[in-house]
């Protein structure tokens, strides 16, 4: 299995967990069942934890993507796939993660060049205008010229 799985009691404390996640995480599997997930939740806050898991516990199950710190308290980009679990008369919470670092490191590249791009189109078109206003004062510039000798050789041949 190349997701981490985390099986956690009611109040978070991590009861079991597997080793591609303590590889993910740098932990051991012993170190790792001392905590609790807030300590290695780094997405939401206490609040923000107790809201998700009252309206997982509506639910169920739940799936979002978070991240958790790992022992360099370097973030780890996860997709959570978690839900409850009756086992021995007690609920326990399930989850299934996945990292995504990669992904969404891919994904901040692309939202990257996108916005370079629209910056060069950006200054593409307004060297263009640039370009055609030049153009039209060069054009008018030369015409004008062109049009006062004109007109002074036919006042000339006038006289």
């Amino acid at each position: 299995m190349m997701d981490g799985f985390i099986l956690a009691d009611t109040k978070g404390n991590i009861v079991d967990v597997n080793k591609p996640y303590c590889e993910m995480m740098g932990y051991t599997k012993e170190k790792l069942l001392t905590k609790n997930i807030r300590d290695v939740e780094g997405c939401f806050s206490p609040d923000e934890i107790k809201e998700r898991a009252k309206r997982f516990i509506e639910l169920g199950h739940d799936r979002f993507e978070t991240f958790h710190s790992d022992k360099n308290g370097e973030k780890v980009d996860l997709d959570a796939s978690v839900s409850l679990m009756e086992f021995g008369g007690e609920t326990y919470i399930v989850a299934f993660v996945r990292d995504i670092s990669e992904r969404k490191k891919y994904e901040t590249e692309i939202l990257n060049n996108e916005r370079e791009l629209r910056n060069l189109a950006t200054h593409l078109q307004s060297i263009r205008e640039e370009e055609r206003k030049m153009l039209a004062r060069d054009i008018h510039d030369e015409l004008g010229q062109i049009l006062t000798a004109a007109k002074i050789d036919l006042r000339l041949l006038e006289k």
